[in-house]
């Protein structure tokens, strides 16, 4: 093969995987602006069935937490931060 017919091939190679990258890009929607920040009321009084259960950890005291759980259904309902040992 000539020098002159890799060059070409080569150029040729590069334009077609360039051409597939940009041309496969997705045009996904938007995700909604909601982060850990987002706060939810929940009814009070909460019923029977409903938990909170201590996730605590002795390698990372301040990262412990409080999860609240439905224990009728399974479902997590939430999570609060209760770093160092926090009691309720």
């Amino acid at each position: 093969m000539t020098s002159r017919l890799r060059g070409v091939r080569w150029l040729l190679t590069a334009s077609v995987l360039t051409l597939a990258t940009f041309s496969g890009r997705a045009e996904l929607p938007e995700e909604p602006t909601t982060g850990p920040e987002t706060v939810l009321r929940l009814q009070a009084p909460y019923p029977a069935s409903w938990a909170m259960v201590h996730n605590f950890s002795f390698a990372a005291l301040i990262d412990s937490s409080f999860g609240l759980v439905d224990t009728s259904t399974g479902h997590f309902k939430g999570m609060i931060s209760a770093g160092q040992f926090a009691t309720l």
